[in-house]
C-alpha cells in the first residue's frame, strides 16, 4: 500500500466513525420557550356602606354614605345604580337592610348596613275605657221589649 492509499483509508475510516457517532441519531428539537409571565393580578373591589343614624323614628331620614375601590359598577338594593362613592338621603318606612354590591375587573364584593325604624306604640287603654268588655257591661245595661208593646222592661 502506498501512502495515498493509506491516507485514503484513514480518511474513509474517519468519515465512517464520524457518520456512525453523529449521523445516525435523530436530532432532538430545541426545548420550547418558557411560558409568558402571568398577567398582573387585578385587585378585587372593596366596599363599605354606613348610615347616619342607624336608628330613626318613622318619618325621619337617614344619610347613607358608601365608598368603593377598584369597582366599575355599584348598586344598592332599593335604590339602584349609584356612583362608586357618594352619599344619599333616604327615608325608610320600615326597618331596612341597605345592601351594596360593587363589581369590577377583579371580581365583586358587597356590604350591608341595617337601618331600624321605630314606630309609635298605641297607648294602653285605661281601665274605665269603653274599649274593654268589662267596662262596657258595667256601664251599659241590657233592655228588652215585647213585640206587641211599646214599653221597655229591665232584664
Amino acid at each position: 500500500m502506498n501512502t495515498n492509499q493509506i491516507r485514503s483509508a484513514i480518511v474513509l475510516a474517519s468519515a465512517i466513525a464520524v457518520a456512525t457517532l453523529s449521523g445516525c441519531h435523530k436530532k432532538t428539537a430545541p426545548p420550547p420557550p418558557p411560558p409568558p409571565p402571568p398577567p398582573a393580578s387585578i385587585p378585587a373591589p372593596t366596599a363599605t356602606i354606613t348610615a347616619d343614624p342607624t336608628s330613626v323614628d318613622a318619618g325621619q331620614s337617614v344619610i347613607l354614605n358608601w365608598r368603593t375601590t377598584n369597582a366599575t359598577s355599584v348598586t344598592i338594593d332599593g335604590i339602584g345604580p349609584v356612583n362608586t362613592s357618594g352619599t344619599q338621603t333616604v327615608a325608610p318606612t320600615s326597618s331596612t337592610d341597605f345592601h351594596l354590591t360593587a363589581k369590577g375587573d377583579g371580581g365583586s364584593t358587597d356590604a350591608t348596613v341595617r337601618v331600624t325604624v321605630r314606630t309609635a306604640q298605641a297607648p294602653a287603654p285605661a281601665e274605665d275605657d269603653m274599649g274593654s268588655d268589662a267596662a262596657f257591661h258595667q256601664n251599659v245595661k241590657d233592655i228588652f221589649f215585647d213585640y206587641d208593646a211599646y214599653d221597655l222592661t229591665p232584664a
